[in-house]
């Protein structure tokens, strides 16, 4: 026995019978209800004292899977706990405080129950479905292979993160928040309109009518989780995404009256993979291609300041003077490259400069030249001044 563990059972045993008032107690007991100890009969107050608890106690060092499967074996009484209810026993720490916080996030509760959130009358389920799924995404969009029980997955997912080197944990969980936000933002935005993300649409059993269901469907959940996790690696914007909701919703609409988005039976690694491949060509089918994330300058705002300094306030263009005021107007300045990215040059802060929109837009070959680069700057305008939450992208 650890010396933990026998430090735990030394103060277990020192502990003497605390008793506050009695409650939740029915059929034959209910009238005991409400009183204390003091209060019973001798008679109960000596059937208390002579009644024998059963304790397990389970060694310190003891793996957590087999912790959890103590916690199932010995799961009983009154009201049964759920799977996830034993991973907090189980697996208590950072990673199940990172999912009681992302519960918390609107639009994640917007997507999971729609008519709450909007109400104001949402609330986290005590029963921890709603920490459960977002479980289920991080797994299946870290893992990818589905392993049969499903509860067995996903604790396999806690597992796989007890298992990295303290330093590397919070950096882990900063970039599942930061995909989560990100990721639900995205949803929202697209899908939110008609309180269709991760829903199937479905012939209606009232009338003779498609409708989405009315409640997420978690295999579908799971999918499309994961590939907007991927496309946002690709580098696609929240921005394209709603730029192209009507295209996006109406394509999956079609997927589901064609019968092509097959959501039954049990999850199988080859039917998440297939399912995953749809999905994502369903939706670049809809989107533009994004701009070459070697293109953009990953955080143009510190350098605009270094370029606006080391160029003593003047334009790299025209060499007139630029309004401090405005450097981060990007109709006004624009971050460009010294050596053009056509001609190989880098996007990297020692090959930007600063210059007047107008003079960068009117440097280009040709009319066509000039609008294709204003589209291009107009999406990294939009973007920079936040219409994208830079907060939840890497």
């Amino acid at each position: 026995m650890a010396s933990e563990d026998r430090s735990f059972l030394a103060t277990l045993m020192r502990q003497p019978p605390v008793f506050e008032r009695l409650s939740k107690l029915d059929e034959n007991y209910e009238d005991l209800n409400g009183l204390s100890y003091s209060h019973l009969s001798r008679e109960r107050q000596f059937a208390l004292q002579s009644f024998t608890v059963s304790c397990t106690i389970i060694p310190h060092d003891t793996p957590r899977q087999e912790v959890f499967a103590a916690y199932e074996d010995i799961n009983s009484g009154g009201e049964d706990l759920k799977a996830q209810q034993l991973r907090r026993a189980a697996y208590f720490g950072a990673y199940i405080e990172l999912l009681d916080k992302l519960a918390t996030n609107l639009d994640f509760q917007y997507v999971r129950d729609p008519r709450a959130a909007r109400a104001g009358t949402y609330t986290l389920d005590p029963k921890e479905s709603d920490r459960e799924m977002i479980l289920r995404a991080f797994a299946f969009n870290r893992g990818g292979k589905a392993t049969r029980p499903v509860k067995t997955f996903l604790n396999l997912e806690l597992e796989s993160f007890e298992e990295l080197d303290e330093a590397r944990k919070p950096v882990t969980l900063r970039e599942l928040e930061e995909g989560f936000c990100w990721v639900l933002k995205t949803a929202r935005q697209v899908w939110g309109p008609e309180d269709a993300f991760a829903r199937k649409w479905e012939p209606s059993r009232s009338c003779d009518e498609w409708v989405w269901s009315n409640s997420v469907s978690l295999q579908l959940w799971d999918v499309m989780y994961s590939v907007l996790a991927e496309l946002r690696l690709e580098n696609f914007s929240t921005l394209l995404f709603t730029q192209s909701a009507g295209g996006i919703v109406n394509a999956f609409k079609r997927l589901f009256e064609r019968d092509l988005l097959d959501m039954g039976g049990q999850v199988t690694v080859a039917k998440f993979a297939a399912r995953r491949d749809l999905v994502k060509a369903t939706l670049k089918s809809q989107l533009p291609q994004p701009l070459s994330s070697s293109r953009s300058f990953a955080n143009p705002e510190a350098p605009r300041l270094r370029c606006f300094s080391a160029q003593l306030g003047a334009c790299a263009i025209c060499g007139q003077p630029l309004d401090p005021s405005r450097l981060h107007d990007g109709t006004y300045a624009h971050l460009d490259h010294r050596v053009a990215w056509a001609r190989g040059g880098r996007t990297t802060a020692e090959n930007a400069q600063l210059v007047h929109a107008g003079c960068n837009l009117s440097k280009g070959g040709g009319g066509a030249q000039r609008s294709r680069v204003a589209r291009v700057e107009k999406r990294i305008l939009l973007e920079v001044r936040g219409w994208v939450d830079s907060d939840c992208r890497k």
